[in-house]
This record gives C-alpha cells, structure tokens and sequence, in this order.
C-alpha cells in the first residue's frame, strides 16, 4: 500500500482510538447525576484521548463555523443524549483484558498525557496564562502524531514503549508533531490548539508553544527519560519560567509534598473548600448541595475550579491532595 495511503488509514485509526473504560464510566456516572455534575464529566473527557477525540468532533460537527477551542467548550456544546452516544459506541481498551489493536498504547499515551496536564495547569496557574482550558486540551492530544505514525509502520503499540524514542519522522521528513497538527486541523480544531501542538518541539518563546514544551519536558523527567536539566532551564527560560517556579513543579510533578512550617498554603476559596470536603465523604453534587444551601450547579463549579487551581483530574486525586497538604482539617 503507498505510504501516502497508509497514512490516511493511520489517521482513521486514531480518530477510533479506545477510552479506558475507567474515564468513560466516569462520564457515565457524571451524567447519571444529571447536568448539574459538569465538572465531573470534563474531569473525564479532558483526561481520555478517546473521548476528547470524539467530544471535541462531533461538538466541531454541531458548531458549524463556530470555533470550539477546548474539551470543556465542547462539553458544554453537546447535550447528555449525544454524550452517552458517544460512551455507548466508543471502542473500550481494559488495561487488564487482551490487547486489541493498540496494545497497551492507550494506557501509556494517557500516563504521559495527563502528567503533561498536570504541568500545564500548575504553569498557566504561575503565569497567568489565559488559554488554560485550551492548553490542557493541547496537553491532551500533543502526542497524537506519534500515533498516527507508529500505526503507519505497523506498530501501533511501540510509540510509547520504553524511555522516550528520538523524535519520529514521515519519510518525506515532516515529524510527527507537524504529523498531529495535521490531524487536528482534519477535525475543524483552531488553531489555537494544534499549532502549539505543532510546534511543541522548538524553542519557540511563544506563550502557548513555551508552556507545552517545558509542561511536555517535565512530565518526561518525570517518568525518567534522561531530560538533560539545560534542557529543562533553557525550555523555562523560553516560558518566562524562573528556576524556583520550575523547582517547585518538579516537586510537585513527582508527587513529592514539602511542607514547610505553617503548611502549605490552600488556594481554594472557602466555598471551594467545603465542595471538596463532601466529596471527600462520598457525597454526590446534590448531597452537597443540599447541605450547603445552594444549587448543585454551583457545587460542579466550585469542583471544577478545585480540579483546575490543585493541578488534578479528578475528585480522587483532589481529595488525596488536599488531604496530604492538610487542607480538609477543620
């Protein structure tokens, strides 16, 4: 099959890229609780590259000309009847059942993904940068041309195996970061998200590309592939990132909580707080709704807030947080 050919068909294998069956049941169960559990079913879209994939186009699909510039737009875009559509037909990858085409590449892209996340949220927090929900969407589908091209050279399971391979290339020597952008501008996205995407792997100092370079750097030191510490001062230089700001995320990347005297700060807002402290008991929205006095709209803004201001993807990984920094002790 000509390589061109095969490309496309790549393209179309990763537009059916598998959720783990953990988000979608998420997003499930945030839309069981009814519209007024929002947040909790950004929380899933946005941290599971199968269904952002297919929020975000078919949310293109009923925007028309109308740009959709994050998973959260889209989300807000599409009523509950195409969202459980969408998690009725969408291919389910079991991190314990037998591999399918993929093999383990969705459990693997998302580890690395969401650790890109993480860091963009704690930066964009840092540097009051405006396109947050747009860069986390940009985290999300960063490394969507490594996909398309492993698929493409019939190994679809290898793009994240192992430490970090030496950027790949389509043999006409477009990377596979040019090969993402492609890919996303296919969908309708703006440019607001694939040309970070495309750029990524440049020193570029333009805000979006700078953050999701270094978001990308360090979620790779993270997972130890040898990210050389120039390389990592020299990407927080083209962010306009200082070295305690940066010390500070690798700290908190690796899960590692230095707590001085005093605490550690909580940036949550009282009202905030007290979301998370019912979610904390297993409470649903409306419970918490219901003992604070307000509507369960109100509860999923606050949460969603808590999600986005402590760096995490979901209640669990809030909850733990919190917990460990003290934040919850009344």
């Amino acid at each position: 099959m000509p390589r061109e050919n095969r490309l496309l068909r790549s393209f179309r294998a990763v537009e059916a890229f598998p959720a783990l069956r953990e988000s979608r049941d998420a997003v499930v169960a945030g839309l069981d609780a009814g519209a007024d559990d929002a947040g909790a079913i950004v929380a899933g879209v946005v941290s599971d590259v199968g269904l952002a994939i297919r929020v975000l186009r078919e949310a293109v699909r009923v925007a028309g000309a109308e740009p959709v510039a994050s998973v959260a737009a889209a989300v807000d875009r599409l009523d509950a009847g195409a969202l459980r559509t969408i998690c009725a037909t969408v291919p389910i990858y079991d991190v314990l059942g037998p591999p399918g085409h993929w093999h383990d590449a969705p459990y693997r892209y998302l580890r690395h993904a969401v650790g890109v996340q993480r860091a963009v949220r704690h930066l964009t927090a840092t540097t009051a940068q405006p396109d947050r929900e747009v860069l986390v969407t940009a985290a999300l589908l960063h490394d969507v041309g490594k996909l398309v091209l492993a698929d493409a050279d019939g190994r679809p399971g290898e793009p994240f195996a192992g430490r970090r391979a030496a950027q790949a290339r389509h043999p006409s020597g477009v990377d596979d970061a040019a090969i993402g952008a492609v890919l996303l501008r296919r969908w309708g996205l703006p440019r607001a998200i694939w040309e970070p995407v495309e750029r990524h792997g440049s020193d570029d100092t333009e805000p979006r590309v700078a953050i999701l370079r270094l978001a990308d750097l360090v979620a790779r030191h993270d997972r130890g592939d040898g990210v050389a510490r120039a390389t990592l001062l020299r990407a927080a230089g083209s962010a306009g990132v200082g070295e305690d700001v940066l010390r500070t995320l690798l700290y908190d990347q690796a899960g590692i909580v230095v707590v001085p005297p005093g605490g550690t700060p909580c940036p949550l807002t009282p009202a905030e707080l007290e979301a998370l402290r019912g979610l904390s008991r297993g409470l649903r929205y409306k419970e918490i709704a219901e003992e604070l006095g307000v509507q369960p709209t109100t509860i999923g803004s606050h949460l969603h807030k808590v999600y986005v201001k402590t760096g995490t993807a979901d209640r669990a990984q809030a909850v733990l947080l919190a917990t460990e920094r003290g934040w919850l002790e009344h």
